[in-house]
């Protein structure tokens, strides 16, 4: 029974696969066919909608260790993880095992705030996830990739608010927004965070703590969601401060 066992474990290890150690992660966790669940919001943005990812992506950079910042946008969210040299990873960068918690983790929670809060209630949704290295030049650049596709996206929203899918199809930004300028909106009045998407920081705060052993000012931190989420391509360094660097030991 002993060699059966093990004949089944050997099953399982041929398609384990893990991430190198000491590099970015960058997880991505995405709504599964959520153009269907969304069909009926409110166009051309529905702040309910907005607030459940919110808090679907506080939620998860609590769950999830080494979370450095989390970028959102739509129906995903983008988590930047990094472990010092030395520490213990994440279910030892088992693929399998990010990429099946995290996806579990944000469909829980988006059901969760979903029933809470009345929104659509009997309607199922959920998500999936892909979990990657990048090297430490490319994180800046996977960041912009992604705030540059929401920037498109969030124009073609506004843009539909006035015409047909017809009539803005295969358009480019700049006649997007000559269109959307016609009919008496401006895409550039909008919301920062419409325009930019939201990041998901930690911020730190004082807290009086008063107890047998100590009274006075502590430092805690929470995550936060920052609505003045900058241009990446403009302020690099939002994304890039999230990561330490090292020096090269030569001899």
């Amino acid at each position: 029974m002993e060699h059966f066992g093990e004949r089944m474990k050997n099953y399982e290890k041929s398609i384990s696969h893990t991430l190198p150690r000491n590099f970015p992660i960058i997880m991505r966790i995405d709504g599964r066919a959520f153009h269907t669940f969304t069909q009926d919001l409110r166009k051309p943005f529905d702040t309910r909608f907005i607030e459940m990812m919110n808090f679907v992506g506080i939620e998860i950079c609590k769950e999830i260790p080494y979370v450095r910042v989390a970028y959102l946008q739509s129906d995903e969210i983008n988590l930047l993880l990094y472990q010092e040299i030395g520490q213990e990873s994440w279910f030892n960068n088992k693929i399998e095992k990010m990429t099946s918690i995290s996806a579990s983790l944000a469909t829980a929670y988006a059901m969760m705030w979903k029933y809470e809060h009345d929104f659509k209630p009997h309607t199922i949704i959920t998500f999936d996830c892909r979990v990657f290295i990048v090297p430490l030049f490319d994180v800046i650049n996977y960041f912009i990739w992604r705030q540059s596709d929401w920037e498109r996206n969030s124009l073609n929203m506004l843009a539909q608010k006035y015409y047909t899918q017809q009539e803005i199809q295969n358009k480019k930004k700049e006649e997007l927004h000559e269109l959307i300028f016609t009919a008496g909106d401006n895409w550039a009045s909008l919301p920062t965070s419409l325009k930019n998407g939201r990041c998901i920081i930690r911020k730190e705060y004082t807290k009086h703590v008063e107890n047998p052993y100590f009274s006075g000012e502590v430092i805690r931190s929470k995550w936060i969601v920052d609505k003045n989420t900058p241009s990446f391509s403009i302020e690099r360094d939002y994304i890039q401060s999230k990561i330490p660097t090292y020096e090269i030991e030569t001899d």
